[in-house]
Protein backbone atom coordinates (compact mmCIF):
# COMPACT_ATOMS: atom_id res chain seq x y z
CA UNK A 1 0.00 0.00 0.00
CA UNK A 2 2.97 2.11 0.89
CA UNK A 3 6.41 2.19 -1.21
CA UNK A 4 9.44 1.38 1.32
CA UNK A 5 11.59 4.04 1.47
CA UNK A 6 14.16 2.00 -0.44
CA UNK A 7 12.24 1.48 -3.31
CA UNK A 8 13.03 3.60 -6.85
CA UNK A 9 11.90 4.12 -9.99
CA UNK A 10 13.07 1.24 -11.92
CA UNK A 11 15.16 2.44 -14.71
CA UNK A 12 14.02 -0.42 -17.47
CA UNK A 13 10.49 1.07 -19.40
CA UNK A 14 9.20 -2.26 -19.27
CA UNK A 15 9.90 -3.72 -15.94
CA UNK A 16 6.41 -4.58 -14.29
CA UNK A 17 5.81 -6.29 -17.80
CA UNK A 18 8.70 -8.00 -18.85
CA UNK A 19 9.55 -11.10 -16.74
CA UNK A 20 13.22 -10.35 -17.76
CA UNK A 21 14.16 -9.12 -13.90
CA UNK A 22 12.20 -8.43 -10.89
CA UNK A 23 14.60 -6.61 -8.75
CA UNK A 24 15.31 -3.09 -10.52
CA UNK A 25 12.61 -1.12 -8.34
CA UNK A 26 15.43 -1.56 -5.52
CA UNK A 27 18.67 0.40 -5.31
CA UNK A 28 22.08 -2.00 -6.18
CA UNK A 29 22.72 -2.50 -2.32
CA UNK A 30 19.46 -3.83 -1.53
CA UNK A 31 19.58 -5.87 -5.03
CA UNK A 32 22.63 -7.27 -3.54
CA UNK A 33 21.07 -8.35 0.09
CA UNK A 34 17.40 -9.68 -2.15
CA UNK A 35 19.71 -12.16 -4.13
CA UNK A 36 21.71 -13.20 -1.34
CA UNK A 37 18.58 -13.98 0.51
CA UNK A 38 17.03 -15.83 -2.59
CA UNK A 39 20.34 -18.31 -2.91
CA UNK A 40 20.08 -18.80 0.84
CA UNK A 41 16.70 -20.28 0.94
CA UNK A 42 17.15 -22.34 -2.47
CA UNK A 43 20.15 -23.97 -1.00
CA UNK A 44 17.94 -24.62 2.46
CA UNK A 45 14.66 -25.82 0.25
CA UNK A 46 16.21 -27.63 -1.92
CA UNK A 47 19.17 -29.01 -0.73
CA UNK A 48 18.77 -28.79 2.94
CA UNK A 49 21.43 -26.69 3.72
CA UNK A 50 22.22 -24.10 5.68
CA UNK A 51 25.05 -22.62 5.29
CA UNK A 52 26.23 -18.50 5.15
CA UNK A 53 25.90 -16.95 1.74
CA UNK A 54 28.55 -15.36 0.48
CA UNK A 55 28.06 -11.31 0.39
CA UNK A 56 27.47 -10.43 -3.30
CA UNK A 57 29.70 -7.81 -5.25
CA UNK A 58 29.75 -6.46 -8.32
CA UNK A 59 32.21 -3.72 -9.29
CA UNK A 60 31.43 -1.23 -11.57
CA UNK A 61 28.23 -0.16 -13.38
CA UNK A 62 24.71 -1.85 -12.03
CA UNK A 63 23.83 -2.44 -15.35
CA UNK A 64 25.14 -4.20 -17.95
CA UNK A 65 26.57 -6.96 -16.18
CA UNK A 66 24.51 -10.16 -17.85
CA UNK A 67 27.05 -11.98 -20.48
CA UNK A 68 23.83 -13.83 -21.54
CA UNK A 69 20.43 -13.22 -22.54
CA UNK A 70 17.76 -16.11 -24.11
CA UNK A 71 14.79 -14.17 -26.22
CA UNK A 72 11.59 -15.30 -27.75
CA UNK A 73 11.09 -14.78 -31.55
CA UNK A 74 7.07 -15.21 -32.53
CA UNK A 75 4.89 -13.91 -34.83
CA UNK A 76 7.35 -10.60 -35.62
CA UNK A 77 7.87 -9.86 -31.65
CA UNK A 78 11.02 -10.83 -29.78
CA UNK A 79 11.68 -10.09 -26.40
CA UNK A 80 10.91 -11.63 -22.96
CA UNK A 81 8.05 -13.65 -21.91
CA UNK A 82 5.78 -11.37 -19.88
CA UNK A 83 5.93 -11.15 -16.19
CA UNK A 84 2.38 -12.08 -15.49
CA UNK A 85 1.78 -13.90 -18.71
CA UNK A 86 4.60 -16.11 -19.59
CA UNK A 87 2.79 -17.16 -22.77
CA UNK A 88 2.90 -13.57 -24.13
CA UNK A 89 5.94 -11.57 -25.51
CA UNK A 90 6.89 -8.31 -24.25
CA UNK A 91 8.60 -6.44 -27.17
CA UNK A 92 11.92 -5.50 -26.11
CA UNK A 93 14.83 -3.76 -28.24
CA UNK A 94 17.18 -3.94 -25.58
CA UNK A 95 18.13 -5.22 -22.19
CA UNK A 96 19.61 -2.58 -19.79
CA UNK A 97 21.15 -5.70 -17.95
CA UNK A 98 23.34 -7.05 -20.97
CA UNK A 99 26.92 -6.13 -21.55
CA UNK A 100 27.69 -4.25 -24.84
CA UNK A 101 28.80 -7.43 -26.70
CA UNK A 102 25.80 -9.06 -25.85
CA UNK A 103 23.26 -6.27 -27.07
CA UNK A 104 25.39 -5.46 -30.15
CA UNK A 105 24.62 -8.78 -31.50
CA UNK A 106 20.87 -8.15 -30.70
CA UNK A 107 21.22 -5.31 -32.87
CA UNK A 108 22.84 -6.76 -35.19
CA UNK A 109 20.60 -9.91 -35.56
CA UNK A 110 17.38 -7.45 -35.30
CA UNK A 111 15.30 -7.75 -37.39
CA UNK A 112 16.11 -11.74 -36.99
CA UNK A 113 15.33 -12.56 -41.04
CA UNK A 114 18.76 -14.39 -40.97
CA UNK A 115 17.79 -16.60 -38.45
CA UNK A 116 16.48 -20.24 -38.81
CA UNK A 117 12.81 -19.65 -40.00
CA UNK A 118 9.27 -21.43 -39.63
CA UNK A 119 7.74 -20.96 -35.88
CA UNK A 120 8.56 -19.63 -32.60
CA UNK A 121 12.29 -19.25 -31.72
CA UNK A 122 14.27 -19.03 -28.75
CA UNK A 123 17.43 -16.86 -28.73
CA UNK A 124 20.34 -17.25 -26.83
CA UNK A 125 23.58 -14.55 -27.05
CA UNK A 126 26.13 -15.30 -24.64
CA UNK A 127 29.21 -13.04 -24.95
CA UNK A 128 32.94 -14.53 -23.10
CA UNK A 129 35.16 -11.98 -21.57
CA UNK A 130 37.27 -11.48 -25.02
CA UNK A 131 33.60 -9.73 -26.01
CA UNK A 132 33.17 -13.65 -28.15
CA UNK A 133 29.46 -14.44 -29.17
CA UNK A 134 27.96 -17.55 -28.62
CA UNK A 135 24.70 -18.09 -30.81
CA UNK A 136 22.00 -20.83 -29.50
CA UNK A 137 19.10 -21.04 -31.76
CA UNK A 138 16.58 -23.68 -30.92
CA UNK A 139 13.72 -24.01 -33.02
CA UNK A 140 12.16 -23.47 -36.34
CA UNK A 141 12.46 -25.54 -39.67
CA UNK A 142 14.40 -24.37 -42.19
CA UNK A 143 18.47 -23.37 -41.07
CA UNK A 144 18.37 -19.59 -42.36
CA UNK A 145 20.99 -17.77 -43.71
CA UNK A 146 24.05 -18.85 -41.70
CA UNK A 147 26.17 -16.60 -43.94
CA UNK A 148 24.08 -13.36 -43.62
CA UNK A 149 24.30 -13.92 -39.20
CA UNK A 150 28.04 -14.80 -39.60
CA UNK A 151 28.59 -11.16 -41.41
CA UNK A 152 26.49 -9.01 -39.34
CA UNK A 153 28.36 -10.88 -35.96
CA UNK A 154 32.12 -10.49 -36.56
CA UNK A 155 33.05 -11.74 -33.47
CA UNK A 156 30.40 -14.83 -33.80
CA UNK A 157 32.60 -17.89 -31.84
CA UNK A 158 30.04 -20.39 -31.83
CA UNK A 159 26.41 -20.92 -34.14
CA UNK A 160 24.28 -23.81 -32.95
CA UNK A 161 20.41 -24.60 -34.26
CA UNK A 162 18.31 -26.84 -32.46
CA UNK A 163 15.67 -27.54 -34.78
CA UNK A 164 12.31 -28.14 -33.85
CA UNK A 165 12.60 -32.03 -33.80
CA UNK A 166 15.74 -31.54 -31.07
CA UNK A 167 18.34 -32.18 -34.08
CA UNK A 168 21.64 -30.01 -33.76
CA UNK A 169 23.39 -28.71 -36.59
CA UNK A 170 26.77 -26.41 -36.08
CA UNK A 171 26.38 -23.62 -38.55
CA UNK A 172 29.38 -21.61 -37.93
CA UNK A 173 32.11 -21.37 -35.56
CA UNK A 174 33.38 -24.52 -33.18
CA UNK A 175 30.54 -26.35 -31.25
CA UNK A 176 32.21 -25.25 -27.62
Amino acid sequence: LTPAPARREAPCPVYGVCGGCRLQHLPPERQATAKRAVVAAALRRIGGLEIEVPELRRPGDPLGYRNRVTLTIRGGRSGFHGLHDPAEIVDCPNCLLAEKPVQEAWDALAPWTALPGGGELRVTIRANAAGRIALLVEGGQTPGDREAVADRLPNLESYLWVDDSGTPLLLGGRAW
